[in-house]
């Protein structure tokens, strides 16, 4: 049987990708009902010490947690905001209409384009 958690780590590791990421147990476990939670959770994860591997792209996921952090986030350049917004759907985290903008170059670019 599984403790309780109370000895687990502060954070949790996750290697998305290849690329190594850690975060505080508790801004992952405050999204509950997400994925990442679950795959943290006693249920899923064995050895709390180890990382989580997800097959996802790294740089989508370090959005990802900045959004968790923040709340809100403007997705980089380098981002697209749909594929962001799949992979916050794939994570199972909820977001608010307006809480992931696009950059205010991705906008520029996007307005030179249907002019």
């Amino acid at each position: 049987m599984k403790d309780s958690g109370a000895d687990k780590p502060k954070t949790v590791k996750f290697n998305v990708g290849g690329k190594k990421f850690e975060a505080s147990r508790e801004l992952v476990e405050e999204n509950e009902e997400s994925m990442l939670a679950r795959m943290v959770s006693d249920t899923w994860q064995e050895d709390p010490t180890k990382p989580v591997y997800i097959d996802r792209d790294d740089d989508i996921f370090s959005s990802v947690l900045g959004y968790l952090r923040c709340g809100s986030i403007v997705v980089p350049n380098a981002i697209d905001r749909v594929i962001f917004l799949s992979d916050m759907d794939f994570c199972g985290i909820v977001h608010s209409y307006g809480s992931v903008k696009a950059s205010l170059a991705t906008k520029v670019i996007g307005l030179m384009n249907h002019s």
